[in-house]
């Protein structure tokens, strides 16, 4: 992949608390507010590795077109990266990927980082769904579809089927109203969508392609925050004092704390707002916040700065300390600043917090080029492989097992566990 953008976007799609999503092709428009709770499913870093367990091994055709696809939707589409790709060692950190008879599925979001058989693909169907492995198109369709639709899930979205909002049910689901979502802090993205990769109601129709949608949500959660979809924060600053007066004793006094919300997009310059904090009219503390989009990512800056005077219109400026990196879903930057001088130890400290707001469904319906971008995606989707390796067989279920002729079903290849030379093998 070895690409150096920054994020994913994730379409319109839900990310829930929910620990295990059971896969069936389709796309997505609920996500879990990480802002809401402390165990948020949404990464926090542009790159996720990716490994197989030894469950994989037997197929290396399928592991490179799953990196081929997932590449040529999730990634092309968003700010993310998912590398490695190589085989796990127990608990490493990333999404380990088992291959395996019985459904699809993975757990959502951050909850499958470094667990064992987070998520399970199957890449033989003659159990699950033999219509799949009617020919190996047909089978490397479906191995297609469902990669996309579990790596969804891996990015943090949830069933979009199960929206409040949705008008239509499909045989596969009929949710019940406590599955429905929003709920659990999980938020809608978009409208809903469906023909979404995440939506089971789209898996007679969708084979793993991103919609719209799809694109819109998965930008929104990811980036790049352009063209349209712009990106708004709750930023919390709290400020603090500790003043050495010397032979005369020193005292602590914890600062106000202040919210403000700022919204910014793709070439806008991120307004500098600064509050300050002077409890005793000597020592005073100013933070000066701001976000500023950067290659199409947020990034937050914050200055602490301790003046020292008589009142607090001092201008006396004694030390400062500024950071400017980029933020995320939620992010904390701590400050500690002192005056150094012989005749005084007073200090300072500043604690800023940036945590994203969605404006939705506004902000998904107005990418520009989010339509194209998701034909981009179909356009650049792989070819199947032709096959290097045995198509995986399966075991007949007959005594007559020696050839000619071969009694089983196609797509299964007769295996017997007797000599050749004798009739009625098992």
């Amino acid at each position: 992949m070895g690409k150096t953008r920054a994020w994913l976007a994730v379409m319109a799609l839900v990310v829930g608390f929910a620990m295990v999503a059971e896969v069936a092709p389709a796309h997505a428009g609920t996500l879990q507010q990480p802002l809401a709770t402390v165990t948020g499913v949404i990464w926090n870093t542009p790159t996720i590795p990716v490994c197989w367990e030894s469950t994989a091994d037997d197929f290396p055709d399928e592991r490179e077109f799953v990196e081929a696809v997932i590449e040529s939707t999730w990634e092309s589409a968003a700010d993310i990266d998912f590398v490695q790709w190589d085989s796990c060692t127990p608990n490493e950190p990333g999404v380990h990927v088992t291959v395996g008879q019985d459904r699809p599925r993975a757990h959502v979001g951050t909850n499958i980082d470094g667990r064992n058989g987070g998520m399970n693909l199957v890449f033989d169907y003659a159990t699950l769904n033999p219509t799949c492995n009617r020919d190996r198109d047909t089978r490397f369709s479906c191995i297609r579809r469902d990669a996309v639709h579990e790596f969804g899930h891996a990015l943090g979205f949830v069933h979009e089927h199960r929206r409040v909002d949705r008008t239509e049910t499909c045989d596969e689901i009929e949710a019940e109203a406590s599955e429905l979502v929003p709920r659990h802090g999980a938020i809608l993205l978009t409208d809903y969508d469906q023909d979404s990769v995440m939506n089971y109601c789209a898996a007679r129709t969708n084979g793993g392609f991103l919609t719209e949608s799809d694109v819109a949500g998965a930008r929104m959660v990811y980036g790049p925050w352009d063209n349209g979809i712009g990106q708004t924060f709750d930023i919390t600053t709290e400020a603090g004092v500790w003043e050495d007066d010397g032979w005369f004793g020193s005292q602590v006094t914890y600062g106000r704390i202040t919210t403000r919300r700022v919204s910014i997009a793709e070439g806008e310059v991120g307004e500098i707002v600064t509050d300050e904090f002077c409890p005793h009219d000597e020592a005073r503390v100013e933070v000066a916040t701001a976000v500023v989009l950067t290659d199409g990512r947020p990034n937050a800056s914050v200055t602490t700065s301790l003046f020292e005077g008589m009142s607090c219109d001092n201008r006396d400026l004694e030390a400062t300390v500024t950071t400017n990196e980029p933020i995320s879903f939620s992010w904390r930057i701590r400050h500690d600043v002192t005056n150094d001088e012989w005749y005084s130890n007073d200090r300072a400290h500043s604690i800023v917090e940036f945590q994203r707001v969605f404006d939705v469904p506004a902000a998904a319906a107005s990418c520009t080029d989010c339509a194209s971008s998701a034909s981009a995606s179909a356009a650049a989707a792989p070819v199947i492989p032709p096959a290097t390796t045995p198509a995986p067989t399966v075991p007949c279920k007959t005594k007559v097992c020696d050839p000619p002729p071969q009694p089983c079903p196609k797509g299964r290849i007769c295996v017997s566990t007797s000599p050749p030379t004798l009739k009625g093998g098992k």
